[in-house]
Parts: C-alpha cells; structure tokens; sequence
C-alpha cells in the first residue's frame, strides 16, 4: 500500500459586488490523501471484474479407424501398408512399358472431402470436366450387404494423369467405390490399362461385397500395432516359437540358447527412434540423422535396409543383463511402419551365427 500526500492550496477570491455591499476575500486550505493500491496492477481484468473465462469444450479423443479385409484371387499380390491404403495390391504383371494394374482402400474419418469433390478430382485426372451435384444422383450403385450400405460406382477411361505420376497413360480405366460406414468414407479404387481393369471388374466387386471390418488392434495398415503378411526361411539350428506379443507388432521369435535370441517384428514410431532404442539397450549414445545415413544398407524385402552392429552391455526390456554382448539388427522401412529384425546374444555366439541372421533378412518376402 502506498500513500501520496498531494497538497492543494485552494485560493477563491470571491468578489462579491452588490449595491453598496463590501468586498471580501476568501482562503482556504486542506489535505487531501489518494489512496493507490499497486497490487491492482497484477491483477487481470476477469478478476478485477469479476468475470470468468470462458471454458473452452473438450475435445473427445477420436477412436483410430477401422481396418477391412475381403476376398481377393491368390493371383492378388498384397503389398506393405502406407499412409493412406489400408489395403493394397498389385494384380498381374506390368507391360512392356510398365504399366501395372493396382487396387487398393482408402479409409477417411467423416466424409473424406465429400463426393462431388473426390468425383470432380479423379475426373479432371481423366481430362474431364467437372459434374454438378445434381448429376451424382444418376451415378450407379453396388449393394454392399457385408456392410449393409450401398456404394456409389464411378467409371472412368482416357488418358490418365494422376499427381506425382512420370507422366500421363493412354488407354487408362479407374473403377472407384465410394462407401459410407459408420463415420467413416471407404474408396476401393483400381486403375490401369483399360482391358486389364475390365477382365478384374469381378475380382474387384467380390471384394468390395466381401469388405469387413476386423476388431480393434486387428490386422489393417494404419496403427503400427498390427502383423505384416511376412514369411521367412528359419535357419538351421535355430527354434522357432510363437511371437511374443502379437498385439503390439511381434512376427517372430527364435532362439539359438539361453541368451542368444533374434525377433522379427512390424512397428511404427520411425527409424530413428527405434535404431537409437537399441543403442541404449546396448550402452551407446544416440546418432543423429545424418549419421544414420551414413550407416551400411542391405537389400531385405526389395528395399535399402539399414544394418546395425553394436557392442557393448545389453540390457533388454526383459531384464536381459549380458555384459559382454553383441546386437545386430536390420531396419527394412515400409510406407508408416518399419520391419525389425534384431538378434541379441553374447558376443562370440552372435558372431557365430551373423551369416544366418543375414540370411533369415535376405528370405523375408511377403505372403502372396
């Protein structure tokens, strides 16, 4: 609290003038106290008010999408997951100029963009013109009774030019299916050479009639949590036992002893985490970016593939304690999740076994 004293000398002269009347002068003087409170000065204006913020809603977490399968030919080949295709598939085998035939779902939170807007996208890839809305009312549907919705058709043929592609293709189709479910939008695409896309138009209905949804923390390509299609050739004396935690992206498990292991698993969280996870299990400081870069590659699942050899004392999730230790992984990279192929051991048996463990990374392949 502090006090300001300011002194005012108030001097009125009043003259008074009236017939005859006198004329006097009057003075006077008094304190005047101001009372100033600096703590008013860290006071905010709701407070010194008496308003109250406004609480802001709270956001409700969003559930992760739905993952679907369905029925596909064995001649399908099942690609690795990306960002934006729960499933993927190659079909058949690509021309003289390369040119492939794929399908492949999408799945969106809400209406992904709308349907005018994504039917105008893949018509102008077409060189086509865009469509009003009341024209999408005249386009045909396919009842989806594994879903119990219809899905509206979209058929399309020219010279193909989608974004980021080399250039444009000539004698290009686009079967796509739009499917609302439960808060989310399905599109179930496949493009290529025309005559190609026609001769799989049954293929690619059976399984938009087949789609299902599979549980929470199911097989699908978007958490990160979920198996990869993956086979292998296990080496020669090593064992192989069930995955431990399959829900959390183990494939495979083996053991060569007691303390020699090697685990194959599919994991998001990116590589460089990962990679340096490890060298904290083995003692080691982490590595930047670019040293990361500079680390050997070998060729595992048709992509370059970064090769970690470390030494030192391992100290595993498990409460594996090996002082005189040896790891050596091997981080394949496919679209959101990465493969981890790691073995673990004492130094002189990891050693022993390192040609097998290239050769275990060499035969991974997907499942056809």
């Amino acid at each position: 609290m502090c006090r300001k004293v300011v002194s005012a000398m108030l001097a009125v002269s009043v003259v008074l003038s009236s017939c005859g009347g006198d004329v006097r002068e009057i003075s006077d003087s008094r304190v005047v106290e101001r009372v100033f409170d600096k703590g008013l000065t860290r006071v905010s204006s709701a407070d010194r008010f008496g308003m109250r913020p406004r609480e802001k809603p709270r956001a409700e977490a969003d559930e992760p999408a739905p993952h679907f399968r369905g029925e596909v030919p064995k001649s399908w080949r099942e690609q690795p997951p990306s960002q934006l295709r729960d499933l993927d598939y190659l079909i058949g085998t690509a021309t003289a100029a390369g040119e492939r035939l794929t399908c492949w779902l999408t799945v969106l939170r809400g209406e992904g963009g709308g349907l005018l807007m994504n039917v105008n996208r893949w018509r102008s890839q077409f060189g086509l013109e865009p469509i009003q809305s009341d024209a999408l009312s005249k386009l045909p549907t396919l009842r989806i009774d594994s879903l119990g919705t219809e899905a509206t058709s979209v058929d399309l043929s020219g010279r193909y030019s989608p974004r980021g592609a080399d250039g444009p293709k000539d004698g290009y189709r686009m079967f796509c299916l739009v499917i609302g479910y439960k808060g989310h939008t399905l599109f179930l695409r496949m493009t290529g050479p025309s005559a190609k896309v026609e001769a799989e138009r049954s293929n690619f209905e059976r399984l938009a009639k087949t789609l299902k949804p599979l549980p929470p923390g199911s097989q699908g390509a978007g958490s990160g949590q979920e198996k990869a299609p993956i086979l292998w050739a296990t080496p020669e004396g090593w064992t192989e036992k069930p995955a431990r935690a399959p829900g959390m992206g183990g494939l495979g498990d083996f053991t060569i002893d007691a303390q020699t292991r090697c685990t194959i698993s599919a994991l998001g969280g990116g590589m460089a985490p990962n990679l340096n996870r490890w060298r904290a299990q083995m003692g080691h400081e982490p590595l930047t970016a670019a040293a990361i870069e500079e680390l050997p590659n070998i060729e595992v699942l048709g992509k370059p593939s970064k090769l970690v050899e470390l030494r030192g004392r391992y100290q595993g999730m498990s409460g594996e304690n090996i002082a005189k230790a040896m790891l050596i992984g091997v981080i394949v990279p496919v679209g959101r999740l990465a493969v981890f192929v790691k073995l673990t051991g004492p130094e002189d048996t990891v050693r022993e076994h390192r040609t097998r463990f290239l050769a275990l990374c060499k035969s991974l392949r997907w499942a056809q």
